[in-house]
């Protein structure tokens, strides 16, 4: 029997993509039914944007169109949980005005199409927005998992960093919502994942490996930034005997093509900008004030760098949600155990390219802020939360990996094992903060409480007696 056990324990621990479908599913139903509806960060904007999308608006336009899946969501009840206190009703952003963008207008429709198409459906069957918004929200928590378990299982190096930053309770959080981020996360995942077998499996790239190459870069131009992790393709292997293009000449005209998209779709939707701070709102800022665009985000960096390390972890909710202290004690052991444990031949070639792509993506993220949302008076940035940092980190890994001390199987295997708790850990108690500001199941976070006192109390009783 526990050699049978032992069996099952080792083939399970060398597919964690199951160990993440199983985890996933579990955790990610429960945070999906557990958090209300519009208490992940724009959430409210994003169904909004998924309406569109179901209605076959891909692209904004002025004045805004109306859209006939708004009505669905309008009388959701919001009364049963807790509300974040704000200056603005947030829970009113599905009532727009003629010529008003809102905060989602700007994000491609690609990133909507799979709870557009679970709305839609399911709008055929019933009209109660309740049961359609958990509809939408359980399409997406399947497809963050389904491309999140594919990455995992298709790269041949960090399985297990992988598995590790797609169940972050920060990531899986979003993964479960109407947030564009789900989509983002997960798709970021699979395109390095797929990056990662062609240059650690391959010797040569194919016509088919070309093609697929091809669209996920289209792709990656239609999401959140994802377009500057195409820089990745200067360490492809060489091309086969079949597909004559050169190397270089075909990765300089997909980035440039991808680059034009990307930019082609700001054009197009370059009313949506809504800066409050017309002033700054130049892109030759930079050209301009070099120094002082560095100044600030170093600034903002060095003051907000554990507050980023946090929302990168898990600040559920609308960003109000603090998780333990202990949990982020764990999530940094843990990347930091990776590191160490995890060992993979990486060529300084490619940890310098991958640190410079971080670098570049947070600082383009940051002056983007700088330039649409900040005030040009102050000393910091406004707007960068940690969780844009998500789809960066499988670089991280890539920089720093261990490529010399080695363990032994034993001492891996246990350390797996002791990583999966660890993720464990760090969902459960995410459960338990989260069951503290949304009691949507009607029941008091303190039944268990009074429960084990009143145990504890006759035990003692009967003792005495």
């Amino acid at each position: 029997m526990l050699r049978r056990f032992n069996l099952t324990l080792n083939k399970l621990l060398e597919k964690p993509e199951i160990i993440f479908v199983i985890l996933a599913f579990i955790f990610g139903s429960i945070f999906l039914f557990q958090t209300p509806p519009f208490e992940v960060p724009d959430e409210p904007n994003h169904l909004l944007r998924t309406c569109e999308i179901a209605d076959f608006i891909f692209y904004s336009k002025t004045p805004v169109q109306d859209t006939d899946y708004d009505k669905y969501f309008l009388n959701i009840d919001k009364s049963s949980y807790i509300k974040k206190n704000s200056d603005n009703n947030k829970y009113n952003c599905m009532q727009r005005e003629k010529a008003q963008f809102h905060a989602a207008s700007r994000n491609s429709a690609i990133m909507y199409i799979i709870p557009a198409l679970g709305i839609k459906i399911g709008s055929l069957f019933t009209q109660d927005g309740n049961i359609l918004f958990y509809i939408g929200r359980f399409l997406n928590l399947l497809l963050y998992i389904s491309l999140s378990a594919l990455a995992i299982k298709i790269t041949p190096v960090f399985k297990y960093p992988f598995m590790y930053v797609a169940l972050l309770p920060m990531a899986l959080f979003e993964g479960m919502s109407y947030s564009a981020d789900s989509f983002n996360n997960a798709f970021a995942f699979f395109f390095f994942a797929f990056i990662f077998n062609l240059i650690f499996s391959k010797n040569e790239i194919t016509k088919k490996d070309f093609i697929i190459l091809s669209i996920l870069s289209c792709i990656c131009a239609m999401c959140k930034g994802l377009v500057f992790y195409l820089f990745l393709l200067l360490l492809l292997p060489t091309f086969s005997k079949e597909f004559r293009f050169k190397k270089y000449l075909y990765i300089v005209i997909l980035i440039l093509v991808s680059f034009f998209i990307c930019q082609y779709w700001i054009a197009i939707n370059s009313n949506n900008l809504n800066s409050k701070y017309p002033v700054i709102n130049d892109f030759l800022y930079i050209f301009k004030y070099p120094m002082v665009v560095f100044q600030k985000i170093c600034i903002t960096s060095l003051l907000n760098i554990v507050n980023y390390f946090k929302q990168t972890i898990g600040v559920l909710g609308w960003l109000h949600i603090f998780l333990r202290p202990d949990v982020y004690v764990f999530g940094f052991m843990s990347f930091i155990s990776m590191i160490i444990f995890i060992k993979e031949k990486i060529s300084f070639k490619f940890r310098i390219t991958a640190l410079l792509i971080i670098l570049a993506s947070y600082f383009i993220i940051q002056y983007t802020l700088l330039i649409y949302w900040s005030n040009p008076n102050a000393q910091i940035i406004n707007g960068f939360q940690g969780r844009y940092l998500i789809p960066m980190l499988p670089l991280l890994f890539i920089v720093f990996a261990n490529s010399k001390f080695t363990f032994s199987e034993k001492i891996i295997k246990t350390y797996k094992i002791l990583l999966i708790i660890s993720i464990v850990y760090m969902l459960i108690s995410s459960y338990f903060t989260l069951n503290v500001f949304y009691n949507v199941l009607g029941l008091d976070r303190n039944i268990m409480d009074d429960f084990l006192n009143n145990k504890v109390q006759l035990i003692n009783k009967s003792d005495i007696n």
